[in-house]
């Protein structure tokens, strides 16, 4: 929800504002995120663990590079938090579909 009102922000305090909801819902992934490799890793846990947070710093540098890239093809900065809402919105959708070993 963050991300889509930050493309509507008229101000700087309610863009910082949008933001900081945005960032707050991503910060509240992390834990559950960390906890869910150990729960369908077990001792391979670490291996797991690695492979999401590398994956993460990946997509950190394809979207560090991508907004300019959006700003300039679009003329907006808008374009590109709607694409980052849109792929939020898949990830909820994957989330929602993950299971533990035990609850499978």
């Amino acid at each position: 929800m963050g991300l889509l009102l930050l493309t509507k922000a008229a101000t700087a305090g309610m863009a910082a504002g949008c933001f900081t909801l945005a960032v707050f819902g991503s910060d509240m992934t992390v834990s559950p995120g960390w906890v869910f490799c150990a729960d369908i890793a077990g001792k391979n846990a670490g291996s797991v663990s690695g492979g999401m947070n590398m994956i993460g710093n990946l997509g950190s540098f394809v979207s560090a590079n991508a907004f300019p890239v959006l700003a300039a093809a679009t003329g907006s900065a808008s374009a590109y938090f709607l694409v980052a809402a849109v792929l939020n919105s898949i990830g909820i959708l994957c989330w929602l579909g993950m299971r533990t070993p035990e609850a499978a």
